[in-house]
């Protein structure tokens, strides 16, 4: 299983499902990025630092998603030609 632990328990008045996951593979930045890129299929590559990309690179990988994946070496070979 991927994550670790899920508690799944519905909220009586507002009809709601609420999910918590606790997962201390993936941080929140990467978890917040992997949801974004999951309902529009973009990354916001200016809100993160190159080592954040990395990590959410990571992230990707053990979730398998290739394209985010190929798009984050894509950003990072696009900085590394930049610094130099």
């Amino acid at each position: 299983m991927l994550i670790k632990a899920v508690k799944e328990r519905t909220a009586k008045k507002a009809n709601l499902t609420i999910i918590k996951v606790e997962d201390r593979l993936v941080d929140e930045t990467s978890l917040f990025s992997i949801l974004y890129y999951v309902y529009t299929g973009a990354v916001q590559f200016v809100q993160l630092n190159p080592m954040q990309v990395v990590i959410l690179m990571r992230a990707a990988e053990m979730y398998e998603l290739n394209r985010l994946v190929w798009m984050c070496e894509r950003y990072l070979r696009a900085a590394i030609s930049l610094e130099r």
